[in-house]
């Protein structure tokens, strides 16, 4: 199977100069971990809601905070035309939940492990996954903990 046969689609891009507080306050409404963070049309990365509560919780000037400061350009991304399979294993070298699926730039989805699991040769690939990493203060957790939780956003949201 290829990426685009099992990726998240319908993934709305917010645009970068979307105060933080704004996007926070949307996250929570719509019940969405990440966000996907675009300008002119093109892909600038991923924001996740552990990333923008610690903004606010400590930021001092909370509402001049624009979203595009904390996206997070990932590498890897994939190729629509991508075997999942092989999806799977960057994503398990990479130790990332979310894989961005870009053409030319543009945003076409978001590969997670959930939808590698569709695939049940792909799903096999989970058995790479790294065991999680000790982080400061003894928690373990894994090392991108970025990327937890829910992608998509309601197909009647508007951002």
């Amino acid at each position: 199977m290829k990426v685009r046969d099992i990726m998240t689609t319908g993934i709305t891009c917010i645009s970068m100069p979307t105060p933080i507080t704004e996007v926070s306050k949307r996250m929570e409404r719509d019940g969405v971990e990440v966000v996907a963070v675009c300008h002119s049309g093109k892909f600038r990365g991923l924001v996740a809601k552990d990333d923008v509560a610690d903004y606010i919780a400590h930021s001092g000037n909370r509402k001049k905070g624009k979203i595009g400061k904390l996206a997070k350009r990932l590498k890897p991304q994939a190729s629509p035309g991508l075997e999942s399979m092989e999806a799977a294993r960057i994503m398990a070298r990479s130790d990332v939940r979310a894989l961005p699926v870009t053409q030319n730039g543009m945003l076409l989805g978001v590969l997670t492990w959930d939808d590698v699991a569709k695939d049940r040769f792909a799903a096999s690939a989970l058995a790479l996954r790294p065991i999680p990493q000790s982080r400061p203060g003894g928690t373990k957790q894994p090392a991108t903990a970025l990327y937890r939780g829910r992608l998509t956003t309601p197909a009647s949201s508007t951002w």
